[in-house]
């Protein structure tokens, strides 16, 4: 499976949307990745309702409350585990705009044992 292909995505979905393990929160999340292989950017959004994943997808969602702006190698890194989130943001390499506090509630659930396990069998696959 090619990373952040449509395939990804529909995967991605699947995956994040069973059971509710996201704080109760709403949020719509744009992430936009840079310096991807073929020198283009990919986007994709997040729709979290009441914790709940209900959307995510290829292309840009309307009015996002954050968007994350970050370097492919570092998305692909983060995902496997080769790299802490909180280490590349420190880095200056990821660049937050929009509403930080809704991002502040998500750490606790991007810092789980699930969310890793989650990201790791997003990547194990990609070519």
């Amino acid at each position: 499976m090619e990373f952040m292909s449509q395939e990804w995505m529909s995967q991605r979905y699947k995956l994040g949307s069973i059971g509710q393990w996201l704080p109760e929160m709403d949020a719509r999340i744009q992430h936009v990745v840079t310096d991807c292989p073929d020198g283009n950017e990919v986007r994709y959004y997040d729709e979290i309702v009441g914790g709940a994943l209900v959307g995510c997808g290829l292309g840009d969602i309307e009015r996002p409350d954050v968007t994350i702006t970050n370097l492919w190698a570092d998305e692909l890194a983060v995902m496997r585990g080769d790299v802490d989130m909180f280490d590349v943001l420190l880095a200056g390499r990821v660049d937050v705009g929009g509403d930080h506090g809704r991002l502040f509630l998500l750490v606790p659930t991007l810092m789980s044992p699930r969310f890793a396990n989650f990201a790791r069998a997003l990547v194990a696959d990609v070519a």
